[in-house]
């Protein structure tokens, strides 16, 4: 007897093909996965920089929180008042600004996804409502998170 052991093209292709349909959901949900995680970063820098800008302006004199519009986060104004990432320290010597040298790859992110502030200013009697805004581009999406604060007249 000439017992032949092995599979036949036939058996071999249809387990290729078992095999990649099962395959295609598993690489695509792997894909999504990275995806949520990377908006996820992001609203998440976007809520923290959101609590810093408004610490800031807690400190900052009232007659001198004005609107402002569109402010790149990396290479915004180094005044000491709307730059949310500055970094007060304990000393001179240990202020920091975000710039494309003093945090190479915190500047490298913002720049990729074009992190921007905007700050809309409404003076009432006693008090200013501030609604900060957070914008960046994601996925060729323009997003934003926005939230207010009230600042009373001291």
């Amino acid at each position: 007897m000439n017992e032949k052991k092995g599979f036949s093209f036939l058996e071999v292709i249809f387990a290729v093909g078992i095999l990649a349909a099962c395959l295609v959901p598993i690489i695509t949900l792997f894909g999504n996965s990275g995806r949520a995680v990377q908006k996820s970063q992001n609203l998440s820098v976007a809520v923290s920089l959101v609590h810093k800008i408004s610490q800031h302006l807690k400190g900052f004199p009232y007659n001198d929180i004005i609107d402002v519009v569109d402010c790149p986060i990396a290479d915004g104004p180094t005044d000491y008042i709307f730059n949310p990432l500055f970094n007060y320290g304990n000393s001179s010597t240990s202020e920091v600004f975000v710039t494309s040298s003093s945090a190479k790859e915190l500047y490298k992110f913002f720049k990729t996804y074009s992190f921007k502030y905007s700050l809309e200013v409404s003076t009432f009697s006693t008090y200013k409502s501030v609604l900060i805004s957070v914008k960046w581009v994601e996925s060729s999406l323009n997003l934003v998170y926005q939230r207010e604060f009230y600042i009373c007249d001291r």
